[in-house]
């Protein structure tokens, strides 16, 4: 696991991947999951993160997913997938030594598939601090 600076005590983990993951979205909720829009396809990153901090935290008040391809715009991790299978949840409450797992979801171009990586990035620092993660 890595730590990520200014995230007050989270780490994470990158456990694997799945890259053409639109019938696994489209069958976990259907009929109400949309397809990706033209071009796009799902990609699913699979996750392990840990608090170390003080106390507890929910993490996406400490830490912004992203996904990065060889486009060099990055996607957002957001409900753009609708449901997603075994999805990280993100109004657990997490305290310090516990760990959650789960996926995160993105919709991204057909052309970045080979490319992606993974940006992991606190929600407020005053340094530019970034960390990638090989999802493949």
């Amino acid at each position: 696991m890595y730590s990520i600076p200014g995230s007050h005590g989270w780490r994470v983990r990158v456990d694997g991947s799945i890259a053409n993951a639109n019938r696994l979205i489209e069958a976990e909720n259907s009929p109400f999951n949309d397809p990706p829009p033209p071009g796009l396809q799902y990609f699913i990153i699979k996750v392990t993160i840990r608090y170390t901090g003080r106390g507890s935290s929910i993490w996406w008040q400490d830490l912004t997913f992203l996904a990065l391809g060889r486009s060099n715009v990055a996607y957002d991790y957001s409900a753009d997938c609708g449901l997603t299978p075994n999805e990280l949840g993100d109004s657990k409450h997490v305290y310090s030594g516990g760990t959650q797992r789960g996926n995160i979801c993105f919709a991204v171009k057909k052309t970045d598939l080979s490319s992606l990586l993974l940006l992991v990035e606190p929600v407020f620092s005053i340094e530019d601090v970034e960390k990638f993660f090989r999802v493949r």
